[in-house]
């Protein structure tokens, strides 16, 4: 009865992998992250699950052979004891039928379930893949007083529906992105759209990209020297009545070869990576696709555009808000704040590196006629008064190394690029 305000309107969201062991001790721990130390997982930068309490207050997540419902209050799972979470076997679950309720909101109706379960739970007693389901808030609480209603959710959903096309960028697994609505008084979901790596032959792309994380994983592989990632890559995003491809030239580089400031950090503190990324756009984009920061996902974008006229990815370390990469406010934290110094090294040192590789990819394509014009390869490069104050010490290095390369172009011999 208490929680009858929860069985409304709700976001789910879905995983076609299953959780680890790790994963579930993770969404446990409420007030700590696990993922602090794993350089490579995308809630090492942001608030990660914590996040979803800005729309619920009762997540629950099924995935395997488990259920767990999320109580961060201890309003409904609480019997006089502090529990937060609540785990059920699904075997067990299943079998016992007056706590089968909670199953309900996955696989309750008549089409098989939304994310076409039921047949597999009802057989085989486990969910091969891992469903969140967010009731959405109906009311004002401790948690938030935002009421998250049918409108307020489709604002947020149109809104990254319009920027959707960039979060996949520089994602380590994540291939395609869907979103469908399902309302109670339709059997069917109707898909509103999809947003996926590649045009049809994304295969040879994904291969490389799982590759290149692979080999940063071990430190012997990158601390002499560089791991790059360089390719082309197709973004298509598809909604009701239209389509568009969205053309990107990537790089992705890991290295300490030419920073000693980053060396000694990654000696010291361990558990970061030196990882950086960039991102041009090849013909028709839109108004987000330059100057945006990434931490494996794009950063927010009130204040954190480089006017660069790429995108920037970097395993940077954040501000407490977490959306801002963290700067000095004084002398003293430009010189002995590691998380600081960890940011300034891979902005004035490997960045550059990363930069001059993405100008000769620009060239080989522009030689290729991959897309690119001789206008559009230069325009890649910044423009100094363009550039905020925080990126502006990389362009030394960036402007120096492209200018070692064929960064010229002449009309000679029936035009090539030339030292």
């Amino acid at each position: 009865e208490q929680a009858a305000e929860y069985e409304g309107p709700s976001l789910f969201a879905y995983n076609d992998a299953v959780f680890s062991e790790e994963d579930w001790y993770g969404i446990r721990m409420l007030r700590e992250s696990i993922k602090k130390n794993d350089p490579l997982k995308v809630g090492k930068f942001g608030l990660g699950f914590k996040s979803v309490f800005h729309l619920t207050e009762l997540p629950s997540v099924m995935s395997g052979n488990k259920l767990m419902l999320i109580d961060p209050y201890e309003k409904f799972l609480s019997n006089g004891d502090r529990v937060m979470t609540k785990t059920w076997n699904l075997s067990e679950l299943i079998e016992n039928s007056p706590d089968t309720e909670h199953l309900l909101p996955f696989v309750n109706d008549a089409n098989d379930g939304v994310f076409r379960l039921k047949s597999n739970l009802l057989e085989s007693r486990r969910a091969d893949a891992t469903v969140f389901r967010f009731p959405l808030r109906q009311r004002g609480s401790k948690l938030s007083e935002k009421i998250f209603d049918e409108r307020r959710f489709r604002m947020l959903l149109d809104s990254f529906i319009e920027r959707g096309q960039h979060a996949l960028l520089f994602l380590k697994n994540v291939r395609t992105i869907q979103g469908f609505v399902k309302t109670s008084n339709s059997d069917e979901r109707e898909i509103i759209f999809s947003i996926f790596c590649g045009s049809g032959e994304a295969t040879a792309y994904l291969e490389e990209r799982a590759n290149f994380f692979r080999k940063i994983r071990n430190f012997d592989s990158w601390k002499q020297g560089v791991v790059e990632f360089s390719a082309e890559m197709v973004i298509t995003k598809q909604l009701r009545t239209e389509s568009h491809c969205y053309k990107w030239l990537i790089v992705n580089m890991c290295t300490v070869a030419e920073s000693e400031c980053v060396k000694k950090l990654v000696i010291k503190n361990g558990g970061q990576l030196p990882w950086v990324g960039l991102a041009l756009p090849l013909g028709r984009n839109d108004e987000y696709a330059r100057g945006q920061v990434y931490c494996s996902l794009p950063m927010p974008m009130r204040r954190d555009r480089t006017g660069l006229p790429v995108q920037v990815q970097g395993s940077f370390s954040l501000d407490q808000s977490r959306n801002h990469l963290k700067i000095a406010v004084d002398d003293y934290q430009l010189t002995n704040d590691d998380q600081i110094l960890w940011n300034n090294g891979l902005i004035e040192d490997i960045l550059p590196l990363a930069y001059e590789q993405l100008f000769e990819e620009a060239v080989r394509n522009e030689e290729s006629g991959g897309g690119l014009g001789v206008a559009d390869v230069y325009a890649c490069v910044p423009k100094r008064e363009s550039v905020k104050a925080e990126w502006l010490p990389m362009l030394d290095g960036v402007y120096e190394r492209i200018f070692g390369t064929r960064c010229a172009y002449t009309n000679a011999g029936g035009g090539r690029w030339i030292r």
